[in-house]
């Protein structure tokens, strides 16, 4: 007869205790809340993204409208270039993730550049967009891929922490959509 070497019971219970401390001790210091408004964040810049992309290549404004009550971003392809939301015009609609929001920042956005926000949503020439009976601010891609207006957008948690704010800049020349993170008062460029 051979014999087979295996664990015992005991070495079995010691493993899976230490795993257990090592994961109590690890799971308190990752901040969910943050990859939430990250996700958010990214949601709204590449929806951004993707409908300056299709306003160069079908050669439709895109027309970007901002619901802040209800936490979400509409795209909606212009198909006759009047600025105007019209029956029979395609529009998606971007939600936020759950316990994301728009909201100011405290003590406004010192990235190079923005203004200090007023809304969730600044910029220089804005304009508003009635969608599903609602007048939303927004802006428009245009046909070269130019925003009709810089336009700065802001997401963070339910909590509100400085931490948790993130801004989204979109230049005007180039439609260029970038996204910042707060991080202590101070903003630094979070994504390419």
């Amino acid at each position: 007869m051979r014999n087979y070497r295996a664990m015992t019971l005991i070495e079995m219970m010691i493993v899976i205790a230490l795993i257990t401390v090592i994961t109590a001790t690890a799971l308190p210091k990752v901040n969910y809340t943050a990859y939430r408004v990250d996700s958010g964040a990214r949601a709204v810049r590449a929806a951004m993204q993707r409908a300056q992309s299709f306003a160069v290549a079908s050669q439709h404004n895109m027309l970007i409208a901002v619901d802040v009550p209800n936490g979400e971003m509409w795209v909606i392809e212009d198909a006759n270039n009047n600025l105007a939301v019209d029956p029979g015009e395609h529009i998606v609609g971007v939600p936020l993730q759950d316990g994301v929001i728009f909201a100011v920042p405290p003590g406004g956005a010192t990235w190079a550049g923005a203004p200090i926000p007023s809304n969730p949503l600044t910029g220089s020439t804005l304009i508003t967009l009635t969608v599903n009976g609602t007048s939303l601010p927004g802006f428009v891609f245009r046909c070269d891929g130019a925003a009709s207006s810089d336009a700065q957008l802001y997401v963070t948690s339910k909590r509100q922490l400085v931490d948790d704010y993130r801004g989204i800049n979109v230049t005007q020349a180039t439609g260029r959509a970038d996204w910042y993170k707060d991080q202590a008062g101070a903003w630094v460029l979070a994504g390419f």
